[in-house]
């Protein structure tokens, strides 16, 4: 049964689950050990009347929770924000390596059990949403490469790479109203095959605004396995702004087959590799040549088949000279800003924009394309901007978002990196 189908029948069966969960609201700011939800409302949350897990708290579990397996779970009704700014962990051995649980299927935050949820989910600096494996794996031939595991039962899997398949860091099987954000800072890290770090199915009225550092490990038989995976429609921009990695046998970054109703933007570096490493090896020495099973072939570094009503930007500065009235005219701002705050007013042509942009990236190692555009519709490129240079002089944030926006001639524009290396010595 593939990734996608496992967490559709999840899905069916949560909705039938509801009867006999314990529900707490959250503001949990001291660890944690067993599952919450947000599923009681007004009574336990934060000074901003958030649900919220704060960076001195932080909830971990050994083994998968019970139905319908989450560590955390957002299904409250009313419309509230949530914020997660600490560790959720699911351990899959105990803290003195003498017992094996089953993290099979784990997930570790699911956002809408039976009914949509409504409200911003947002994963601040400090959040660590981490089902990664607690037992090392091993470099049998000692070749300075992983290999494979020895599973819960002690035998040897050659070329596997997790312990438990199935994992989900976050997955958001029901529509959302309202934003998902993860600010720079936030992590979130799965080893699983057939898993998935950050997987929305449902739809979004609102925007996927993604600047944490993903990083998803395991292998698929198809290519369900995704570091993030956008199934359902999203009604505003998808931004990509942090670091979002997937490694194994026919995994993908990014997979976007919903539809997207603005823009596609990537402001961060987006990576794939089927090779076990990315070190090129050296040349004739037998000792570092690597393995078939660590050579494998991951899917695609972005795999995009739904439409994008405004077009695919991977972003990075316009300018590589600056003439004497655009120097000047960006000492107006730097004044303006310096005086009032706010330089919203002046900023009006898209160079002084430079300063809001990073580079983004696209790359992948081994036989997969970096960037695969198949079928769906892309309109014409509109650039949008979140204020991380304090422009409107409220501060600085990912989740403050300027009106100013341009549009471009062109659905797909480039202004950073796209990479395929298909070459490794080993």
């Amino acid at each position: 049964m593939s990734f996608i189908t496992r967490l559709l029948c999840m899905a069916l069966a949560v909705s039938v689950l509801l009867a006999g969960h314990m529900a707490r609201a959250l503001d949990i700011s001291e660890p944690v050990t067993g599952p919450v939800d947000t599923g009681t409302t007004g009574s336990e949350l934060d000074e901003d009347a958030n649900h919220a897990i704060s960076g001195g708290g932080g909830v971990s579990v050994e083994a998968t929770p019970p139905a319908p397996g989450a560590v955390v779970i957002i299904d409250h009704t009313d419309t509230r924000n949530v914020v997660i700014d600490g560790p959720v962990t699911v351990h899959d051995r105990s803290e003195d390596d003498l017992v094996d649980f089953d993290a099979n299927n784990a997930i570790g935050v699911l956002v809408g059990r039976a009914a949509p949820v409504q409200g911003t989910i947002s994963f601040g600096s400090q959040a660590f949403i981490n089902l990664t494996d607690d037992k090392p794996r091993f470099d049998v031939d000692e070749d300075g490469v992983f290999d494979g595991i020895y599973d819960d039962s002690g035998a040897y899997r050659g070329g596997a790479t997790a312990q438990d398949d199935g994992r989900v860091g976050v997955y958001v099987p029901q529509n959302l109203s309202g934003d998902l954000l993860a600010l720079n800072g936030a992590r979130i890290s799965v080893t699983a095959d057939d898993g998935g770090g950050f997987i929305i199915e449902g739809d979004i009225t609102g925007r996927v605004n993604l600047a944490a550092t993903l990083i998803y490990i395991g292998a698929d038989a198809s290519d369900d396995a995704v570091s993030v995976g956008i199934y359902g429609d999203v009604s505003d921009f998808v931004r990509l702004a942090g670091s979002v990695s997937a490694t194994g046998q026919n995994v993908v970054g990014l997979r976007v087959s919903g539809n997207l109703a603005r823009s596609l933007q990537f402001e961060g570096a987006t990576a794939v590799s089927g090779f076990a490493t990315t070190v090129v090896s050296s040349a004739g020495d037998p000792q570092t040549l690597l393995d078939a099973n660590e050579l494998g072939a991951a899917a695609a570094g972005v795999k995009l088949t739904g439409n994008v009503g405004e077009g695919v930007l991977v972003n990075g500065n316009i300018n590589a000279v600056t003439t004497p009235g655009e120097s000047q005219s960006l000492q107006a701002i730097s004044e303006a800003r310096v005086d009032a705050g706010d330089v919203t007013g002046l900023k009006t042509q898209p160079y002084h924009y430079d300063q809001n942009r990073t580079v983004g990236s696209i790359s992948s190692f081994g036989d997969a394309p970096a960037l695969v555009m198949d079928g769906g519709t892309y309109g014409s490129v509109v650039e949008r901007f979140v204020d991380t240079t304090n422009d409107g002089g409220d501060g600085t944030d990912d989740s403050l978002y300027l009106t100013q926006n341009f549009s471009y001639s062109h659905s797909l524009i480039n202004r950073g990196t796209i990479t395929a290396n298909g070459l490794n010595d080993g």
